[in-house]
This record gives C-alpha cells, sequence and structure tokens, in this order.
C-alpha cells in the first residue's frame, strides 16, 4: 500500500510541538520518495523517486473491490481519484508500491544480466 497520511493531520502533529512535521515540511518528502505512475505529473507527486506508486484500473478490479466501490457510492460517499491529493477522500482505488505486473524498470532492462524473454511480457490480466 502506498496510501500517505493527510497533509491536515501533519499539521495537527506540528501545531502540537512535532517541529519539522507539518504538511507543507513532509510533503517534499513523498514527493521526492515515490515515482508516480498515474498522477506523476501533479505538484503533489513526484515521477522520480525510487518507489513505483500504481492504482489498479477499474475495469482490472476484482470482484470485492468492484462491490466495495458500488455500495460505498450508494451510501452517498464521493468518488475520489487520488486518496494521496492533498483533499483526497472518499472511495478510490488504493495506490500500490509497486508497478503493473510485467512492467520492468528502464534501469533494470540495461543490466548485463538480465534478458526478458517475449513470450513473458505481459499482455494484461487473465
Amino acid at each position: 500500500m502506498a496510501i500517505r497520511g493527510m497533509l491536515d493531520d501533519f499539521d495537527i502533529w506540528a501545531r502540537q510541538g512535532c517541529a519539522g512535521w507539518s504538511g507543507e515540511e513532509v510533503l517534499p518528502y513523498f514527493i521526492k520518495l515515490e515515482n508516480d505512475l498515474d498522477f506523476g505529473g501533479q505538484p503533489y507527486h513526484g515521477n522520480r523517486g525510487p518507489i513505483p506508486v500504481w492504482r489498479a484500473p477499474q475495469e482490472n478490479w476484482g470482484g470485492v473491490d468492484r462491490a466495495l466501490h458500488d455500495v460505498c457510492l450508494d451510501k452517498g460517499y464521493g468518488w475520489c481519484e487520488d486518496h494521496n491529493a492533498p483533499t483526497g477522500t472518499g472511495v478510490s482505488p488504493y495506490a500500490m508500491n509497486r508497478q503493473p505486473a510485467g512492467w520492468v524498470r528502464r534501469r533494470t532492462r540495461a543490466r548485463w544480466s538480465i534478458r526478458i524473454a517475449a513470450s513473458k511480457v505481459w499482455s494484461g490480466y487473465a
């Protein structure tokens, strides 16, 4: 999982005496840490960090995910594309600290010891 704490919660901690822990102060570290494959172009996300962040597209969700989505929307919770956005709240695909299955980083592919067989390349979910 790659779900951040809410920036407002960090602000509360800072007001309670945790110097250096306001939302504004911790956000740059979240940005440096992540390589968000979905929202990396947003000013509150990173796209160059060592930790990949990815959300499964809805068409690839399992039955439990779809049922939870439907029930929550029926109960009046709003849709939220990105829980890690500063105002992110509601029903959302959860961010995972991994890349989609079969995705191999460019640095990994460039290693002399790696050979990727074409028959092993990811072509989608079964």
